[in-house]
């Protein structure tokens, strides 16, 4: 099927409208990057909305992970340009490995946080640092995460995570 966004869905501030979220998101909202693009030449669109089962989970599984407010900011701010991948982050990564058995959330959290310290991707891992505390990961399991990383993906990386880790405990009011 064909995802492209649908050109009116967007507003002349170059943000995407929205529609009411489906079940269980009192005041949530769906974006209309959901909205399945016209077919060539057909100049209509209905504003239906094309939801898979898949994304439906995944916008539970991250909304759980990230929180309310951090997915709404990232919908809010999502555009022509990056609605699409608004889409395939919610739908593929948390509707996908994150919604799969075999693995606990802590399990998944602490791998998240090992590859985002050893990428050092920043943003992500102080994202994903909250996330790992309300996925119930301990300071010990944290610390001991990073540790590891230290060992198998260098020292600097290591320290990069601690000082985010310390960051972000400190934000919120969390004694280390």
């Amino acid at each position: 099927s064909d995802w492209r966004l649908a050109p009116s869905a967007i507003r002349p501030a170059g943000r995407l409208s929205c529609v009411p979220r489906l079940a269980g998101g009192e005041g949530r909202k769906i974006p209309s990057f959901l909205d399945r693009a016209p077919s060539a030449g057909d100049r209509s669109n209905t504003g239906s909305i094309m939801t898979s089962d898949q994304y439906e989970t995944g916008m539970r599984i991250r909304r759980e992970v990230l929180g309310d407010e951090h997915v709404d900011r990232a919908i809010a701010n999502a555009d022509e340009f990056s609605g699409d991948f608004q889409r395939i982050v919610t739908e593929v990564a948390w509707g996908g490995p994150w919604a799969r058995p075999g693995l606990s959330r802590k399990q998944r959290s602490l791998l998240v946080l090992a590859m985002t310290a050893a990428l050092n991707r920043e943003h992500e891992f102080a994202l994903h640092f909250r996330g790992a505390m309300r996925n119930g990961c301990t300071l010990e399991e944290l610390r001991e995460t990073l540790i590891q990383v230290g060992v198998y993906c260098g020292m600097p990386a290591a320290v990069s995570g601690f000082r985010i880790a310390r960051r972000v405990l400190e934000e919120d009011g969390i004694s280390s």
